[in-house]
C-alpha cells in the first residue's frame, strides 16, 4: 500500500480502508498503465458513468458499474483527493514536490487534458475536495505547514483567487481530512487529529465553527443528506444519513454495506452519485447500489487509492435520491 512521505498527515490518509464483498460472483481487475506514461481513455469510454480513483502519480479511470480500467490521467505529484460535479467534471488535489503547496486539476468527464489548474499557497496541501451543488463553489481541505490556522480554502465558482477559511478559537478543525458540501452550500469537515474534529463552515459564513455531530468517518452527500462512513458492526459497515440544520444534525436512515475480512475492510473515503456508490477498500474499490447497499456489485483488485469520485456521463439522467 502506497504511504505519503509526510509525516504529519492524518493517519487515515496513509493507512486507508475501505468496504466491499459479495454473496455474488465479483470482478476482479488490476490497473492497466500502458508503456508510454501519457494519459489516455479507451475509445467511446466518456458514453458511459466513469469512477476516478487519485493514486500517487496517476488517477486510474474506470467503468461503472463494470469496473474495467477505460483510462488513465498522469503527471501528477500525489494525487490525494477527487470530487465531482453534475456535470460530470472532476478536480483532483495534488501535493506539490516536497509538500510545499499543491493545486486543483479539474477534467472533462472522460477528458485526459486539464481544462483548470488552481494553486493553493506555499503553506496549503489540498487533501480533500467538495463543489457545492448550490453554487459551484469549490473547496479544499488543506494540511497546513508551520502550523497555520486556515485549514480550508475555496474558490468562488470553481476559479480566481481563493479564500482562506480560519477556525473559531477552540474548533479542533486542523488537518481535516475529508469535507462534504451540504445541499444548503453549507461545508463540513472532518479533522481525525482530535477527538472533536468535527467543524462547519456556514454558507456565506466568515471562519469555521463547532460541528455537533460527533461520528467519526469519512463524509460525502447525496441529493438529500450528509452521508457519515466508518461506523462497523461485524462484517458490516453502516452509513448514517443525517439531515443538517447548521451545527446539528437528525438522523434519516442507514446503509449497510456488507465486506468479507479477507477482501477489503471499510472505513475508506467513498463517492456518491444517484444509485451508485463507490468506496475504497484498503488496495482495492467496491462498488454498491445506492441506498439499498448489501453485497458489493463490483471489486476492482490492485488500486492504491487515497480519494475517489464518480463521474455521470451527460447522457445520464440528473436525478438523485
Amino acid at each position: 500500500m502506497r504511504t505519503l512521505h509526510l509525516t504529519s498527515l492524518p493517519l487515515t490518509i496513509a493507512i486507508l480502508a475501505g468496504c466491499g464483498g459479495s454473496q455474488t460472483p465479483m470482478l476482479q481487475l488490476s490497473p492497466q498503465v500502458p508503456q508510454s506514461g501519457k494519459s489516455w481513455m479507451l475509445p467511446g469510454s466518456s458514453s458511459g458513468d466513469l469512477v476516478y480513483a487519485a493514486s500517487g502519480a496517476n488517477v486510474y479511470i474506470y467503468s461503472y458499474p463494470g469496473g474495467k480500467q477505460v483510462g488513465e490521467l498522469t503527471g501528477f505529484h500525489d494525487a490525494l483527493g477527487a470530487c465531482s460535479d453534475a456535470n460530470g467534471k472532476v478536480w483532483i488535489t495534488d501535493a506539490a514536490g516536497n509538500y510545499t503547496g499543491g493545486s486543483l486539476v479539474e477534467y472533462a468527464h472522460g477528458g485526459t487534458t486539464p481544462i483548470a489548474t488552481l494553486e493553493d499557497q506555499g503553506d496549503f496541501i489540498p487533501i480533500a475536495c467538495s463543489i457545492d451543488p448550490s453554487s459551484g463553489n469549490l473547496a479544499a481541505a488543506n494540511h497546513i505547514r508551520g502550523g497555520a490556522e486556515y485549514p480550508i480554502t475555496v474558490w468562488t465558482n470553481a476559479q480566481g483567487s481563493p479564500t482562506y477559511y480560519q477556525r473559531t478559537l477552540g474548533v479542533a478543525a486542523n488537518d481535516p481530512f475529508t469535507i462534504a458540501y451540504y445541499k444548503s452550500g453549507d461545508l463540513y469537515i472532518r479533522s481525525m487529529r482530535y477527538k472533536k474534529g468535527e467543524a462547519w463552515l456556514p454558507k456565506g459564513g466568515s471562519s469555521i465553527e463547532q460541528f455537533n455531530v460527533r461520528k467519526h468517518g469519512y463524509y460525502a452527500r447525496d441529493r438529500r443528506y450528509l452521508v457519515i462512513g466508518g461506523e462497523l458492526r461485524g462484517k458490516k459497515e453502516i452509513l448514517t444519513l443525517y439531515s443538517l440544520n447548521g451545527a446539528s444534525g437528525t438522523v434519516e436512515g442507514k446503509v449497510t454495506l456488507d465486506f468479507i475480512p479477507s477482501v477489503c475492510y471499510p472505513t475508506g473515503p467513498f463517492a456518491i452519485q444517484g444509485s451508485e456508490l463507490a468506496t475504497v477498500c484498503g488496495s482495492k474499490i467496491a462498488y454498491y447500489k445506492y441506498p439499498s447497499g448489501g453485497s458489493s456489485i463490483t471489486i476492482i483488485s490492485n488500486v492504491d487509492a487515497t480519494g475517489i469520485a464518480i463521474s455521470l456521463a451527460p447522457s445520464h439522467s440528473r436525478t438523485r435520491r
